[in-house]
């Protein structure tokens, strides 16, 4: 490889060695993607001596050492006593891990760190398989990057008093911790001939106080609490999280997968206190309602008061946590947490930059709004962003400007069979579409939205798409002829029997009514209520019998019965003020 750089090398120039010149066997046996560590390049001349080419420390593994420092510095200040020093230690040990899990490069050496956790992990299974224990989902991604961001060096004190510093606190850590003691000893052992480091005192140290399980739970007689939830480490998360803050591992976790049954995480919880002292009590936060049930499935020989608590969150462990430190009773525990966990919501709508839009309504259902809707669309033109929404005459009356769809739309304006009054909001009626009368009212509202092009476009559109026919064959299946002749002889009856001659706007309202109202009796759906009937019949007897006798020829044709409610819409279109627009809709 130097021989092939020389070759290709200038005279009187540096020699540069880069992957070009590896041979291309060496190049074809690799097969993943490899990355140089270095940071720059390493220059090499005469007078270069080889401690000065030996890599430093990285800070990663300065900052660790510089830990190990500060315990035992802390240790002798506490003249050899652990009781005295435990909290600190705990500290020092809780920072170097925060910095090594949040405040270190990931990506570098990105292959070394995933092969580090890989074996980790399964160190930690053979350990909870061997020893019936529970690891929480954390650890074996603080061991992991313990290990990467450690590196392959041995931190050796030259001082013999250091080093029998650590030896006393090595010993008095696996006296005070001995479980956790023991298994710490156990994965690294495993760990080690798989990650190839040398452990030494100060790692047992180390990840023995990150491990360890507090005593003091089982002096103070609290209630032991655990969380159980769906996911790889949900629960773990919300534990770890949970006991950080509270500065005290009240809880442990059981990270179950989606597909487990409520037995199998009985069990789990069966195993959790049969090795835990639990008889102050026993709190389970689950994550959802169906697990609360997991009680069934313990034994009539647990003998002890459970609390079960579902939605669990991350301020309802703090709540949970926070009570049981104060050593409250269990009913204290769970009604003051629940209490104290509450949730606010809001709804942020957008006050600048709304979407322009129109509504399409309809008195007598949804149909027709959305027929008119899609008329309405197949008219813009496609450079066009102007939502066209359907929506409920009832839901409109009644609620007028407070309804949703005006906060999150800005709404130029109603088209429709009735004005439901809404204020500072124009209205349209159908009628008057179709009629083309009130076409430069459309198109005063659409200014906003449309270039004056669009506009034009738009209106030629509408013209062709809103002809009489069109609309009530976009809003029937029936034959549109034979349906508009049957809707005339009817119109031509009712005038007659009530002497009364229709406007046009009248007539358009009848034939887009009637025509839907015909379809919606063949399929045997009419609109069986109307406000009102009962007084609407004292008063105005005749005028419905006139409506009833005209409409009997299209019941004779259909073989259909036309309802009282449905006379009485009809009633609206005929005799109400034609400025109130038609007072039906279809679907």
């Amino acid at each position: 490889m130097t021989a092939k750089a020389l070759s290709e090398s200038e005279p009187d120039q540096p020699i540069k060695l880069t992957i070009y010149q590896l041979p291309e066997a060496l190049l074809s046996m690799n097969h993943q993607s490899m990355q140089t560590a270095l940071p720059a390049e390493i220059l090499i001349h005469s007078d270069s001596r080889l401690d000065n080419l030996m890599l430093t420390n990285t800070q990663s593994q300065k900052r660790v050492e510089d830990s190990f420092a500060k315990m035992i510095l802390a240790y002798q200040e506490a003249q050899g006593q652990l009781v005295d020093c435990q909290l600190k230690l705990k500290e020092l040990v809780n920072q170097l891990f925060d910095y090594l899990l949040f405040e270190t490069d990931r990506q570098q050496k990105h292959e070394m760190l995933l092969y580090l956790t890989k074996y980790v992990r399964e160190t930690f299974r053979q350990m909870e398989s061997a020893y019936q224990i529970k690891f929480n989902g954390n650890s074996v991604y603080a061991v992991g990057y313990y290990l990467f961001q450690r590196g392959a060096g041995r931190w050796l004190p030259e001082d013999p008093h250091i080093r029998e510093l650590i030896r006393q606190l090595e010993r008095q850590i696996s006296e005070a911790y001995p479980a956790s003691y023991h298994y710490v000893q156990r994965i690294l052992e495993m760990c080690r001939p798989k990650i190839d480091i040398e452990i030494s005192a100060m790692d047992r140290i180390v990840l023995t106080l990150y491990l360890k399980k507090a005593d003091w739970i089982k002096e103070q007689g609290i209630a032991k609490a655990v969380i159980v939830a769906h996911g790889y480490a949900t629960a773990s998360s919300i534990a770890n999280v949970a006991n950080r803050f509270l500065e005290n591992d009240i809880f442990e976790s059981f990270d179950m997968p989606l597909d487990v049954t409520p037995q199998q995480i009985a069990e789990e919880i069966l195993d959790y206190s049969e090795n835990n002292d639990i008889s102050n009590g026993l709190v389970i936060l689950v994550d959802m309602g169906s697990l609360k049930e997991i009680y069934q499935y313990f034994p009539k020989q647990i003998n002890v008061p459970i609390v079960i608590m579902n939605n669990v969150t991350t301020p309802l462990a703090i709540a949970i946590g926070e009570n049981i430190k104060q050593q409250r009773t269990l009913n204290e525990i769970a009604s003051k947490s629940a209490a104290e966990a509450t949730f606010d919501w809001e709804i942020i709508y957008p006050e600048e930059n709304r979407t322009k839009a129109l509504l399409t309504t309809c008195q007598t259902g949804i149909g027709t709004a959305a027929q008119i809707c899609h008329l309405l669309e197949k008219s813009l033109p496609n450079s066009c962003e102007l939502k066209i929404v359907p929506y409920e005459f009832r839901v409109l009356a009644e609620k007028k400007q407070e309804e949703t769809v005006f906060s999150i739309y800005d709404v130029l304006g109603i088209i429709g069979t009735d004005d439901p009054q809404v204020a500072e909001i124009p209205y349209l009626s159908l009628e008057e579409l179709i009629s083309g009368d009130e076409q430069q009212v459309l198109t005063e509202w659409l200014a906003p939205v449309m270039t004056p092009e669009e506009n034009q476009i738009f209106n030629t559109n509408v013209i062709r798409n809103f002809s009489l026919e069109k609309v009530i064959d976009s809003v029937t299946i029936l034959d549109t002829d034979k349906v508009m002749s049957e809707i005339d002889l009817f119109m031509r009856d009712l005038e007659l029997a009530g002497k009364i001659q229709l406007s046009n706007a009248k007539k358009l309202a009848l034939y887009v009514h009637v025509s839907c109202l015909i379809e919606r009796l063949i399929r045997n759906v009419p609109i069986e209520t109307y406000d009102g009937y009962s007084d609407l019949y004292q008063c105005q007897k005749e005028l419905l019998k006139n409506i009833k006798q005209a409409f009997s020829v299209i019941e004779r044709d259909y073989s259909v019965t036309i309802p009282d409610s449905e006379l009485a819409y009809i009633f609206d279109i005929v005799y109400k003020n034609t400025d109130s627009a038609m007072k039906d809709e279809e679907f």
